[in-house]
């Protein structure tokens, strides 16, 4: 519970969108989570990233979805970043099919 102090919810950062065909959403399943702060760190690791509009994981899945501006930004990139800030594995890169474009 105490974890937001590590990973404070910044809402300073604002996404602009050029087109919504651009907007995709996204699944990442992550292996080395195992409590709320995992979710807090996993989190804070994709939001400040540059044209992540949001994001949202579960330890208890070990899944974390993100809707992301794929001109500004790739899964492959996001994976990356995730690995690399809180060392968990993305074993998994999904986009989803029916964005609704």
């Amino acid at each position: 519970y105490y974890s937001g102090v590590f990973f404070p919810d910044d809402n300073s950062s604002q996404t602009i969108i050029v087109s919504e065909s651009d907007v995709v959403n996204a699944e990442l399943t992550i292996e080395g989570m195992t409590c709320t702060g995992c979710e807090h760190h996993v989190n804070h690791s994709l939001t400040s990233s540059v044209g992540v509009i949001e994001a949202s994981s579960s330890y208890e899945t070990g899944i974390a979805k993100v809707k992301f501006n794929k001109s500004k930004n790739s899964i492959e990139e996001l994976a990356t970043k995730v690995e690399k800030e809180t060392g968990y594995k993305v074993v998994k890169k999904e986009i989803e099919k029916d964005n609704g474009n």
